[in-house]
């Protein structure tokens, strides 16, 4: 997944991190399950990104209980 200059971090990205996170996580999620292997690529995605703690619980809320 290539994150568009336009809406990478630090260029006016603003919500769009929010959805190029979503998109992350429900990939790893396919399965149901986030190995370890992904649980790593998305600590990193959250750095990058700047994702908060709390932004990462309400997306993973989200995709396991309304979808």
């Amino acid at each position: 997944m290539t994150i568009p200059p336009s809406k990478a971090p630090g260029n006016g990205g603003g919500p769009d991190k929010l959805l190029v996170y979503t998109e992350a996580m429900k990939r790893a999620l396919m399965d149901g399950v986030i190995t370890s292997d992904e649980g790593c690529i998305l600590e990193g995605l959250r750095g990058v990104l700047k994702i908060t703690p709390s932004e990462h619980q309400k997306i993973l809320f989200n995709l396991q209980y309304t979808h």
